[in-house]
């Protein structure tokens, strides 16, 4: 089963639309904050929603592969370490596009959750149709009752006047 959730070109958009940076500031030799930390998130996502091997990174962005393995790694370092600006900027790109940060697993769990939801709705509906569909019965249902008894009182009467 292919890894591919979102196109390459979509999550390097994304993200450099977020953060205010072009992708060619991005390819460029720059190794200033603002870019270095734009291309490790951007590096992150791709490893995690593409097929994209580490060369194959690297070769969008004029880059070594083990610069992408090192922009990886500083991305897990930063957010395990609760990087306050590096998790805003994290926030930003979640604004612009929030399904790149969601796994699988999680779109899985949902789409369950959804899934069941939707039954138990169903089963709802279709018990509360039963129950009209039973008490629109019961009442034609009685009415045909005490028609029957009507009749059959007045013809018990009838009878008892013929002798």
């Amino acid at each position: 089963m292919t890894k591919e959730t979102i196109p390459a070109q979509e999550i390097i958009n994304a993200t450099c639309k977020a953060l205010r940076v072009s992708f060619e500031l991005l390819k460029s030799p720059n190794r200033g904050n603002e870019a270095a930390e734009a291309r490790f998130i951007i590096f992150h996502l791709l490893r995690e929603y593409t097929d994209l091997s580490y060369p194959k990174i690297a070769e969008k962005f004029n880059r070594d592969h083990s610069t992408v393995m090192y922009g990886v790694e500083t991305f897990k370092t930063l957010v395990e370490g609760r990087n306050k600006k590096f998790m805003e900027k994290i926030e930003r790109v979640k604004m612009i596009n929030p399904i790149a940060f969601k796994s699988l697993l999680q779109m899985e769990l949902e789409l369950q959750d959804l899934e069941e939801e939707q039954r138990s709705i169903n089963e709802q509906l279709n018990q509360r149709l039963t129950d009209l569909g039973n008490s629109v019965l019961y009442k034609k249902l009685t009415e045909v009752l005490k028609k029957k008894e009507i009749i059959y009182k007045n013809q018990i009467t009838r009878l008892q006047y013929e002798y």
